[in-house]
């Protein structure tokens, strides 16, 4: 989670996550709601870097490539995070 000492900042970060929490819901109920049928519901997150600075451009192009591909094949209902490792860094 992002921690501001500026209160404006943190205006919409419960909205944010609510948001965000609902969409990964959503995506792990139809992967195993359709899942039977051969279909497959993943979602891209992608993140900041570090000093909150957006990854380069082409950084979604491996994910993307990889979930629409066969070596995908049995991949559903999964969140990638393709933030460069900030999000794992964090304590």
């Amino acid at each position: 989670m992002y921690f501001s000492s500026n209160l404006l900042n943190c205006i919409f970060i419960a909205a944010y996550a609510a948001a965000k929490a609902a969409l990964t819901g959503f995506t792990r109920s139809i992967a195993l709601e359709y899942a039977g049928r051969g279909v497959q519901c993943n979602v891209l997150a992608p993140g900041y870097l570090a000093a909150g600075r957006k990854g380069p451009r082409d950084a979604l192009n491996g994910p993307l490539l990889f979930l629409a591909s066969t070596m995908s094949d049995h991949v559903t209902g999964q969140v990638l995070v393709v933030d460069g490792g900030v999000s794992g860094s964090r304590g």
